[in-house]
């Protein structure tokens, strides 16, 4: 089953380059690891550009737990906190059902019936 891990932040005022540049080099370290994510995204709110989620999808569980293992996770956290007084939250997600315009993607982790 895919994985996701999904981290909430408040970037401060005047430090989202700072933010932006962090996450960048991580992605430049985290996309060239072997058990790395399969894709990163940085999704800013609308209304409030200091609002940030970052998702990374990993192929499967075990992916995930090896390069959970590598603490790149860990470095990413700790960049992101310098640049965010309010504290974040991350979490991981197991992909359950996932559709689009072609029909199912996966159902249960499993191949579409």
């Amino acid at each position: 089953m895919r994985c996701i891990h999904v981290i909430e932040a408040t970037v401060d005022p005047g430090r989202m380059e700072d933010f932006i540049r962090t996450v960048q080099m991580w992605e430049r370290d985290a996309l060239a690891h072997p058990d790395g994510p399969e894709h990163h995204t940085v999704l800013i709110d609308g209304e409030d550009p200091s609002q940030v989620v970052l998702i990374s999808q990993f192929e499967d569980e075990d992916k995930w737990r090896r390069f959970k293992g590598a603490e790149l996770l860990g470095t990413l956290q700790a960049g992101v906190d310098t640049c965010c007084q309010v504290p974040t939250t991350n979490r991981s997600l197991l992909v359950y059902y996932a559709a689009g315009m072609t029909g199912p993607r996966a159902i249960f982790g499993e191949a579409p019936h």
